[in-house]
């Protein structure tokens, strides 16, 4: 684990022999309508991809 140019913590994989990294994190907590999610944002780097996304996980509550 690590952290990010904003100090928050990520994890980190590094993959042979390419070089691919892939990157979780940082986590946000959300809640929307009652329901409490995690997002977190994932990121892939490798020759000729460059790709970053939000990921959302249902985190609990009660919810509607």
């Amino acid at each position: 684990m690590s952290a990010g140019l904003d100090g928050e913590a990520r994890i980190i994989f590094r993959t042979a022999p390419n070089g691919t990294i892939v990157t979780f994190g940082p986590a946000l907590a959300t809640s929307v309508d009652a329901y409490e999610f995690i997002d977190f944002w994932v990121s892939i780097e490798t020759v000729g991809l460059s790709a970053t996304t939000l990921v959302r996980t249902i985190g609990g509550g009660t919810g509607p």
